[in-house]
Formats: C-alpha cells, structure tokens, sequence
C-alpha cells in the first residue's frame, strides 16, 4: 500500500578489493559480500574475504525498530587473521565471534587463538664506540597505565557490551633474535564489558634464553598473570640464572608491569650494583681497576659482539660463528691461583663436564678437564 510502503533491497559484490597506502592496514582480497535490505531487517547473508592470506568469513543480522538498531545476531570466523605487523612483529589469530542480543546490551562471546606469531629483533646490547658507565643500580622498563580509564574513551552503547571471550595462543608465540629466544603460551578468559574489561589468565614464559656479553640469561620460570582487578597490566613472576664464570647470578622479577621489581644475588656473594656490573662487563669493577685487564676485557667485549653477530659482518658470518656458541672465551683473564694471565677457550661438553684449553702470555700452555659441582 502507498500509506504503508514495503521496501526492500539487496546488495551483492563479488571480486571485490581494498588496498590503502598505509602499511597498517593490510590489503583484502577476494571479497564477496551480499546484503538484504529491508525497513525492519538487515540481513548480511555472506561476507568472505583474504586478508593478507588469512580468510574472514562472518553473516548475520540486525534487526530495526522504530528507524533505531534492534536486536543484533552476527557470527564471524577467522582463519590466519593479520592483527599486527611491523619490523619486529607479526601476530595472526583465528577466531570464532558472535555478537548477539538486544543493540543495547549485547554480548561477545567465542574465542580469539594466536597463531605463527613471532616478536624478532636484533638488539646492540652494549654499542660498541659509545661511552658506558658502569651501572650503579638495576633498572627495569616498565609499562605506563592508561591515563584514562577505558570506558571514556568507548561510546555508548558499546562499552556497555558484556564480553565472554577466551584468548589463547594456538601455536606458541616465538621469540627469536640475536639477544633473546624463547615461547610464550598464553591462555586468558576477558570477561566484563568493553568499556571495562576484566582479564582472568595467565601468560607463562618458556624456554627463554636471552644472550649476555659474556654469559647467557636462562629463565627457569616465568609468568604474567592476568587479574580482573588488575585488568591489563600483570603481575609478574619471573626467575632465572646466568654464569658469569666464576659466578651463578639468580634473577628473580616480580611485581606489576606497571612497576617491576628485581632483584639480584650471586654465588660468591656480591652486591647488586657489582652484579649488574658483571653480567654487562664480565667482571666485577675490580676487574676493571687495571688499565690492562680492563683492555683484555675490551678486546674480549668485540670479539664477542662479532661471535653473535651484533655486527655486519658478524651477521653474515653467524651461521658459520654458531658452532662456538658452546665455546667460552677468555682473553688475557689473570688466573686466581697465580700471577700469570692465560687466554682460554673453554668447550662445554654436558652440564657437568668442560674441556679448556689456555695459552699464557709467557707462552705456557695448559689443557684442563673440569667437573662442575654446583651448590643449591
């Protein structure tokens, strides 16, 4: 009737495209989309899509009352999803959403798997050619807290939405560089709402190296826990040891990100700002008192940043350099039990056993078998 007017319509696009200048938004392919239209319903039928190799499949519908959103019922997968990608990292996630109930009060619900994700990057430690001074405390990078709360910055009627989504990492997420190699596994329920959102999991560190000078960082144990009452900023617990012969450094983190605390012991005892000292330099300060081991420890500082490839050329020579990860050298380090200074390269061949071999600056030589008994 013309006093009650039934209008409909529909839309259908095939082998459509979107591809935009900036990086940030990755370019989608193959997409198929078709809509109804209709005074009291919008129906999305089939969306499908290629998001830089992911695939995006979603439909549902939305209701209208009034000329105003109604209820609301829609449905998307995910499948290899670009989330984030710059030069140090890529993360995709497959996902099975839905958003249903009233526009008003609606929920989300389903569950979000991180997938082939990877943070890589290649770190200078400690730049040759720049001035170092030798550290007087530790220090840890922190996380700054939002300076608004999330729900002034979402408008209604989306921060009222309820959540009840589960994130969790489908495949570890990898760690790799020329500093630091690991996984992290995650598993988290964020419940609440979007303007408030109520994180209840955990993120546990595994098999997380991360290369010093002059010793490597292995972390035994370490987790992010997740809190409704935290919300995004975790609670830290991490624990791990490093080498520095002949010391054993324990590490031990904890805290919010927001404000991590560390804190340091040895085995023999030294104070914090010397531990510090040691695991950047190799040795403790006293060791660098004297113009001619603080020379060696130079030299020794630069053959090893070209060891692991912190350089050009040691980038390109890495794949040959990695055969003597498991060699530990020394150069001109004066020996304990004597005056004579020896340049050692020292074999690890299990946990226990070490095969060394040293050259004096008389030209003395020696080979030493050696069994480590460690102390707890």
């Amino acid at each position: 009737e013309i006093g009650k007017p039934d209008m409909k319509g529909k839309i259908d696009l095939s082998g459509g495209g979107l591809e935009l200048k900036t990086t940030t938004v990755p370019p989608v392919s193959g997409l198929v989309a078709s809509v109804d239209l209709a005074l009291d319903r919008i129906t999305l039928r089939t969306l499908k899509a290629t998001v830089a190799g992911g695939t995006l499949d979603a439909g549902g519908s939305l209701e209208i009352k009034d000329g105003k959103p109604g209820a609301i019922d829609l449905r998307l997968r995910g499948d290899h999803l670009p989330l984030k990608r710059d030069a140090s990292l890529i993360v995709r996630a497959s996902a099975d959403l839905r958003l249903s109930g009233a526009w008003e009060q609606a929920a989300l619900t389903g569950r979000v798997d991180v997938v082939d994700s990877i943070f890589f990057k290649d770190i200078e430690l400690l730049p040759i050619g720049s001035p170092f001074t030798t550290p007087s405390a530790e220090s840890l990078p922190r996380i700054d807290p939002p300076a608004t709360k999330p729900a002034e910055s979402v408008p209604e009627p989306f921060r009222n939405w309820t959540i009840d989504v589960r994130v969790r990492t489908g495949t570890p997420f990898l760690v790799r560089g020329n500093l630091a190699t690991g996984k992290a596994e995650a598993d988290i329920r964020i419940g609440g709402t979007i303007g408030t959102p109520a994180p209840d999991g955990e993120v546990i560190i595994k098999n997380f190296k991360a290369s010093l000078p002059f010793s490597t960082l292995n972390v035994r144990s370490g987790t992010l826990r997740f809190t409704p009452e935290g919300g995004f900023d975790p609670v830290l617990e991490i624990r791990g040891s490093a080498e520095p012969r002949p010391y054993r450094v324990n590490v031990y983190v904890y805290g919010k990100a927001s404000d991590p605390q560390m804190v340091l012991t040895s085995s023999p005892p030294l104070p914090e700002n010397e531990i510090m000292t040691l695991l950047a330099t190799g040795t403790t300060s006293s060791g660098l008192s004297d113009p001619q081991q603080a020379s060696s420890r130079a030299l020794q500082l630069f053959a090893e940043e070209l060891r692991r490839g912190r350089f050009a050329v040691g980038k390109q020579l890495r794949p040959v350099l990695k055969l003597l990860d498991r060699v530990d050298f020394t150069v001109g380090e004066a020996d304990p039990y004597s005056s004579e200074s020896f340049s050692t390269a020292t074999l690890q061949i299990t946990d226990r056993w070490y095969l060394s071999a040293g050259m004096g600056a008389e030209g003395d030589s020696r080979i030493l078998g050696i069994w480590r008994l460690r102390f707890y």
